[in-house]
């Protein structure tokens, strides 16, 4: 793998202790609203910057995996990714919003899941589908 573990003891076990817990918090994002995607990333972040074993591990799991690698700033999100995410907060957001009787609370919670949403679609979309893993 491409990690560049970080030379200070201190820092690598801060990245570890973060990355530990953006694990934790992937396995709990099973539940709506929160993201999995966004925890899958962070976890190999942190773990790229501490361990070469946990990031491996990340990046080459039979679920996560393909999140990470199916991503890339440069070829974007695939358009099934873009619709199953917008999809996601759509329902999070419409649940969270029936469950709330603050009008001013639902007015903010509807402009933020129109901007997450406007946020998925405008990012670049990759020209073709990946193979499959």
């Amino acid at each position: 793998m491409n990690a560049v573990i970080t030379r200070s003891p201190l820092l690598r076990g801060a990245y570890f202790f973060l990355g530990l817990v953006s694990l934790a918090l992937l396995f709990i994002s099973a539940l709506p609203g929160i993201p999995t995607a966004d925890m899958a990333f962070l976890a190999a972040f942190f773990f790229a910057k501490s361990s070469d074993r946990l990031h491996t591990w990340i990046v080459t799991h039979p679920r996560f995996g393909p999140m990470i690698e199916n991503f890339d700033p440069r070829t974007g999100y695939t358009r099934r990714a873009k619709i199953t995410g917008i999809t996601m907060v759509a329902l999070s957001f419409t649940l969270s919003i029936a469950l709330i009787n603050i009008m001013w609370l639902r007015v903010i919670m509807v402009l933020l899941a129109v901007s997450i949403c406007a946020y998925i679609w405008t990012r670049h979309e990759q020209d073709r589908e990946p193979a499959p893993v």
